[in-house]
């Protein structure tokens, strides 16, 4: 079954040039008036957090993105094949944003946000090779979360980032020709060793006889999320679950950095921002905003 998508016509009104006989006033509509829209949002979060980098706003607001139920055809998300989902975000993206989930946090609702910058690839010789991965522990309220036990949690994970074009190539239908270097997210499984991990992360990493030991399980998954330079995705699981995946990997892959060795600029570095949130049922007895606060214990700019 195919995902529906029906058009709502909708046009915004704005000044116009005027002049004899001409009104003063016009509409517009389609991706001009979406621009505006982006635009108007991502401006309402810098007057909020005029700190924040270009890489962040940008993230928030496909982070605090959700998909209607027009759009799902009145279905869920993880109701859809891997056609449907590609199509989804090929047409719709990841939704309407939402600016009072980008602006705040609720008690049952924690987001974090952590603003690096990563150096993806090193000289080896006469060889371009990965460089580093950056690995958070999580600060999970894992207190909070074992007692919660069976009760279902929402995780959504976006990374931002931008891309240098590829100077005068065109092969540009190959991602890791266009792109200057490219990122990805991988989350630790429940039972996975550390060290696994870090293998599955990085071959460098890699124990003699590594054997791949964790499953992430994502909503959308790395062949429909991992596109352009910002990706997100979300799981669905429990909380005693979600309490033993606290470790988060981004890691580099392939772009013309690497490839094309004249141009020296393997050792250039890229900034991202990654932005992770948990959601929990909206029930009076949870609170897993507070404990974080208090164990990270660093000022919240209001």
């Amino acid at each position: 079954m195919a995902v529906s998508l029906t058009p709502i016509l909708c046009s915004f009104l704005s000044t116009s040039k005027g002049g004899v006989g001409r009104s003063a006033l016009t509409t517009f509509s389609d991706t001009s008036a979406a621009v505006a829209l982006a635009s108007k949002f991502a401006g309402e979060l810098y007057h909020n957090y005029p700190a924040l980098w270009p890489e962040t706003i940008r993230g928030l607001l496909l982070h605090s993105a959700n998909w209607t139920p027009e759009m799902l055809g009145n279905r869920t998300i993880d109701q859809l094949s891997l056609e449907e989902k590609i199509k989804l975000l090929s047409r719709v993206g990841y939704g309407v944003p939402n600016m009072r989930q980008a602006k705040h946090s609720a008690n049952n609702s924690l987001s974090l946000i952590a603003e690096r910058t990563l150096r993806p690839y090193k000289r080896e010789g006469s060889n371009i090779k990965p460089n580093e991965f950056h690995l958070f522990d999580l600060p999970w309220p894992r207190a909070v979360l074992q007692e919660l036990h069976a009760t279902p949690v929402i995780l959504k994970v976006t990374l931002s980032y931008f891309i240098e074009p590829n100077p005068g190539n065109r092969k540009y239908e190959l991602s890791a020709s266009y792109r200057s270097c490219g990122l990805r997210f991988k989350m630790i499984g429940p039972n996975e060793r550390l060290q696994a991990f870090k293998g599955r992360v990085s071959k460098a990493e890699r124990e003699d006889d590594y054997e791949a030991e964790g499953g992430e399980n994502w909503i959308l998954g790395n062949s429909v999320r991992d596109k352009g330079s910002i990706h997100k995705d979300v799981w669905h699981g429990t909380a005693a679950d979600l309490a033993t995946r606290n470790k988060i990997a981004v890691h580099p892959v392939g772009g013309w950095w690497r490839t094309r060795k004249g141009l020296n600029r393997f050792d250039n570095d890229v900034r991202y921002s990654l932005i992770i949130t948990i959601e929990t049922p909206p029930l009076d007895d949870i609170d897993i905003y507070t404990p974080v606060f208090n164990m990270i214990n660093i000022p919240i700019p209001t």
